[in-house]
């Protein structure tokens, strides 16, 4: 997998690009680095064959690949890149509730979004 498999929610996003605007002396024009999680699209389909295991229809459109294979079970990295980390706790900060949101329910939401386009 080429590049950094960083990935956080959309939804984290508009929190970080909402929080300098109502909070402009406090931020002070700084850089925030969003990092929730590793991306790795074995997990993608991991996670997806086990919420739409009673989907037979989705669950064929899903391939298997290796499961369990390529990334960390708490989906910090992805095998094979070392222990590569990105500290976001600066930006985890200026989240509501101070967490992101976790990649397994990413990954979920995303996919119960486009079901009814697929």
């Amino acid at each position: 997998m080429a590049g950094l498999p960083q990935v956080v929610d959309v939804r984290d996003v508009a929190q970080l690009l909402r929080y300098p605007i109502e909070h402009p002396d406090e931020t002070n024009g700084e850089r925030y680095i969003a990092s929730g999680s590793a991306n790795h699209p074995q997990a993608i389909a991991d996670i997806l064959r086990q919420e739409f295991k009673n989907d037979a229809k989705a669950v064929e459109r899903i391939p298997i690949g290796n499961p369990g294979k390529g990334y960390a079970s708490d989906y910090s990295r992805i095998d094979g890149q070392g222990e590569l980390y990105v500290d976001s706790s600066k930006a985890q900060k200026l989240l509501e509730g101070g967490e992101w949101i976790p990649y397994r329910q990413s990954v979920i939401d995303t996919a119960k979004t486009f079901r009814g386009l697929v």
